[in-house]
């Protein structure tokens, strides 16, 4: 008797034991995750109050370097575009104000308006390459004029990087003289957390780790005739759980187990039965 209630205490140390290292892990993690996503609001807050800052001195130049706005791009069109969104760039290009004072030709000929006198130019100012001139018909006493403009290609260079302070950010230069950008930059949330190592998918529903205790109080029976259930129908025990691990006690019985469970959920078509499987 003295060995049995022995062995019994040893058992109960032994499932205590493994319980609260298996509470103990569990809110470890969730410590580790609170920490994280912490740690990620914060450094959301700052990428995003230096985008605004920026935002608000930014004026139309040749160089723009702006910190990326963190928000979710993929709430609502990731289901029906099926893509992922990871980054939005916009830009505004303005060609600069040309203004050209130069020497121009001055010639004389005749059309089929009759003669005239022409002053002809052309010319390049930044992208801009242009050619014309204006006629006086002298009979006529009529004045008419001719402008050919031609550009060049626009030559933009983005950079994205991280800075010293942690920001992820984006510069924006044009290669091509006379040109003015305005930029505005947005980044995924769980892009950017992915870029920050936390691996944390932000704005989507939190996943429900299994974890507590379960009691349970049931009749049952056996076929067996010489079995404990024969005798004794009422049954109960206490489980605790976590993710697919299970430490069941039975107290009537004097009796504990350990094992693990998977789940093969009924409720849809493709899914088969539960299935558990223990190791006492």
């Amino acid at each position: 008797m003295k060995n049995k209630i022995i062995i019994y205490i040893i058992s109960g140390l032994v499932l205590l034991v493994i319980g609260v290292s298996i509470t103990g892990y569990y809110f470890y993690k969730q410590y580790q995750a609170t920490q994280k996503s912490l740690q990620l609001s914060k450094d959301i807050n700052k990428q995003n109050e230096q985008y605004y800052k920026d935002v608000v001195k930014q004026k139309k130049d040749s160089l723009q370097t702006l910190a990326g706005l963190v928000k979710n791009l993929n709430k609502e069109k990731f289901d029906i575009k099926k893509k992922w969104v990871t980054q939005v760039t916009s830009l505004q290009l303005q060609i600069q104000n040309i203004k050209v004072q130069d020497t121009a030709s001055v010639s004389n000929g005749k059309d089929s308006l009759g003669e005239y006198l022409e002053v002809s130019f052309k010319g390049k100012k930044f992208i801009t390459s242009y050619e014309g001139y204006t006629r006086h018909y002298l009979n006529l006493k009529r004045n008419v004029y001719s402008l050919d403009l031609n550009y060049d290609p626009i030559q933009l260079r983005s950079d994205f990087y991280k800075d010293v302070d942690n920001l992820w950010k984006l510069r924006t230069v044009s290669l091509t003289p006379g040109i003015n950008i305005l930029t505005d930059y947005y980044i995924d949330s769980t892009f950017y957390s992915m870029l920050n190592n936390y691996n944390i998918i932000s704005n989507d529903k939190e996943e429900i780790i299994p974890f507590g205790i379960r009691l349970k109080a049931e009749v049952v029976g056996s076929w067996v005739i010489d079995s404990w259930y024969s005798q004794h129908t009422f049954d109960a025990s206490a489980e605790l759980y976590y993710r697919f691990l299970y430490i069941t006690y039975h107290p009537l019985q004097k009796a504990a187990g350990f094992g693990i469970y998977y789940d093969l959920s009924l409720s849809k078509p493709l899914n088969f039965i539960k299935k558990i499987f223990s190791i006492f």
